[in-house]
């Protein structure tokens, strides 16, 4: 009886230990990734937001895109599973702006009918390069936008379906490591190191 009561005990700390554990993460939010890219939305309403923290579904480099279909074919419609076709990953480092063209239009394929259909929308990336080349892509339509809006009070975090944005300006990043040594807030400080491309 005395075992039952003292597993019973160090069962209740474990508990107690786990929940105090999640409710401290939570109250922190997000952990920020070590590249901090900052940025301008403007959104389908025209409204433009100065961002900092940007990822596409928490990714900064090696983001996987699909080649868009051919421009004589039908709207919405996909004949074949893009991921089977060539993957290209694009990083933010190497983007001057995505563009979303026809947030309306979304490209779907369904593999079999009973099986859940694979949704896309097309972006257009723009090179950071001096000739600023531009390549078409589908990119899952559930990849958000996650971002944190630039306010004096302090962040506000952001998640921003594609089709919301008109486009998203990389106006430049940081290794959130040199931002920590200058002992700078980068929203707050126009003076803040930013590598300009």
């Amino acid at each position: 009886m005395r075992h039952v009561y003292h597993v019973s005990f160090i069962f209740t700390i474990f508990i107690v230990c786990i929940n105090w554990s999640e409710q401290s993460t939570s109250v922190e939010g997000r952990k920020k990734q070590a590249i901090n890219f900052k940025g301008i939305i403007t959104t389908q309403n025209n409204e433009k937001i100065s961002v900092e923290n940007i990822s596409i579904a928490r990714l900064y480099k090696q983001i996987p895109v699909y080649d868009a279909p051919d421009k004589k074919t039908k709207k919405g419609k996909l004949e074949k599973n893009p991921k089977e076709g060539i993957v290209t990953r694009i990083d933010l480092s190497e983007i001057d702006k995505i563009i979303v063209p026809e947030p309306e239009t979304i490209w779907s394929f369904q593999p079999e009918k009973r099986m859940r259909k694979l949704e896309y929308v097309e972006i257009i990336v723009i090179s950071s390069n001096t000739e600023k080349t531009k390549h078409r892509y589908l990119i899952e339509v559930d990849r958000k936008i996650i971002c944190d809006e630039i306010n004096s009070a302090g962040p506000i975090e952001k998640d921003i379906p594609l089709p919301a944005i008109k486009n998203i300006q990389i106006t430049g990043f940081t290794s959130r490591e040199s931002e920590t040594q200058q002992g700078k807030q980068c929203p707050t400080t126009p003076s803040c190191p930013v590598d300009k491309r």
